[in-house]
């Protein structure tokens, strides 16, 4: 069941969207996983974590206060593994010590802390990523090298 999510997930992404390359640039940073789970009706249960991680912009570009209006400019972040990288287009907003960050037409979210609070149970970087297919979530957790 598991294994048949992802591929659904996957192969949902690849068909809305173009692939582009892993390859970072200098204003923008890697987000590794720690842990996933797929949530259905029946619970939750954990994923192997494979080969996945996002890149997204720097903090200061997701901070900028227009990634928030609609007329603005849209920030791309991508999910990638080992076969290359699917954009999703997105917008962001600070929230205290987090960034908001998400699709506008829903399914997406992603929420980064942007510094670290004390005590430590908040590291700058960690992050939650919720990602939708139909009733299907996928919850994941990590954190990105700010």
């Amino acid at each position: 069941m598991l294994q048949q999510v992802a591929t659904l997930v996957a192969l949902l992404v690849l068909a809305v969207t173009t692939k582009s390359t892993a390859q970072g640039l200098p204003d923008e940073v890697r987000c590794n996983y720690t842990r996933q789970a797929v949530c259905d009706s029946e619970g939750c249960r954990e994923m192997e974590l494979g080969s996945s991680f996002l890149v997204i912009p720097a903090l200061p570009d997701l901070l900028r206060p227009s990634h928030q209006e609609r007329s603005a400019p849209q920030l791309q972040i991508r999910r990638c593994d080992d076969t290359g990288c699917t954009p999703a287009t997105v917008r962001a907003a600070a929230s205290g010590v987090f960034v908001n960050v998400w699709k506008a037409d829903g399914g997406y979210m992603l929420k980064v802390a942007s510094e670290t609070q004390e005590p430590a149970v908040i590291h700058r970087g960690d992050f939650v990523e919720v990602a939708t297919l139909m009733l299907t979530s996928i919850v994941s957790h990590g954190r990105c090298e700010l």
